[in-house]
């Protein structure tokens, strides 16, 4: 039996009115280890990947492994940048 392979998927510079996001993807990986690279990356510890502003919000989706973090910039929309595991399924 194979064991499921899993990705990091990271979709910064979402705003409200635009898509325009840059998508970084890892390499397959195991449950655990996506989960350790999100928490590095939530961290400030993979600035290599994307920066995370340190008075940026966090939100964690409920009951995903996704989360949302949220940085506020004066007059200009909020910049979003999503972050998940993905199960690869093909």
């Amino acid at each position: 039996m194979a064991t499921n392979q899993f990705l990091v998927v990271i979709e910064a510079g979402l705003t409200a009115n635009q898509y325009g996001a840059t998508i970084v993807t890892s390499g397959p990986m195991d449950a655990d280890s996506a989960r350790a690279l999100v928490g590095d990356v939530l961290a400030g510890r993979k600035e290599d990947v994307v920066r995370i502003s340190p008075d940026a919000q966090v939100v964690k989706v409920s009951g995903a492994d996704q989360y949302l973090v949220v940085e506020s910039r004066r007059g200009q929309p909020d910049r979003l940048t999503r972050i998940s595991v993905a199960e690869a399924v093909g």
